[in-house]
């Protein structure tokens, strides 16, 4: 709310707020997940987008799927909130933050197992439909996630392309139709970047 300021929000309310609610249970359950992403994403107009990244950003190498999936998707909608806006993160943070999606983007895979973790967290909310699309909706949110770190990144991208295209090269040799395709899905989210940063040798 208006009345309450930012250094007591980030005091004395974030650090019992991410130690109560960000954990792998969350992500387990729909209407909780939704309802931790959005809570967490409006704070972060009070707070702006570091103070909020930098709680969750070690939680990309995270080994449960479901969880990494929410903390992308976090991510992705406190840079959407706040317009992309990146000034007030660091080098270090910037990092951390790239090394994570590209851990994400290379831990994807056409796991069965994986997915029938995915199908059955959304039909616990008692919907085939949701069941039957978790999956590619999975996909889409990782996607997306990681185009918009570049993407309100920009010129800051430079340094990572090679290693960030290297990855898609790889994955676009796989025997995996469905590897194949969010590779060249990848590609089209992100060629922007790799323009903006004069690096289009790499496409």
């Amino acid at each position: 709310t208006a009345g309450v300021e930012k250094s007591y929000i980030v005091h004395y309310i974030l650090p019992d707020f991410f130690n109560a609610f960000w954990n792998r249970r969350m992500a387990l359950d729909r209407r909780n997940y939704k309802q931790l992403v959005e809570t967490t994403s409006y704070i972060s107009l009070k707070v702006g987008c570091y103070h909020i990244i930098n709680k969750i950003v070690d939680d990309l190498r995270d080994e449960n799927e479901l969880y990494r999936k929410m903390v992308v998707e976090t991510i992705d909608r406190v840079l959407y909130l706040n317009d992309n806006y990146t000034d007030d993160i660091d080098d270090k943070l910037e990092e951390q933050l790239i090394d994570g999606i590209i851990y994400v983007f290379s831990e994807q895979n056409d796991d069965s197992q994986t997915q029938s973790m995915l199908a059955m967290a959304a039909a616990a909310d008692g919907s085939s439909a949701a069941a039957a699309a978790a999956s590619s909706s999975h996909d889409l949110i990782i996607l997306n996630g990681i185009a918009r770190v570049l993407i309100s990144l920009g010129i800051r991208c430079k340094p990572y392309l090679p290693q960030i295209c290297g990855l898609i090269k790889h994955r676009l040799l796989s025997s995996s139709s469905k590897i194949r395709q969010e590779a060249c899905d990848l590609i089209s989210r992100i060629a922007c970047v790799i323009f903006e940063c004069n690096e289009i040798a790499l496409l």
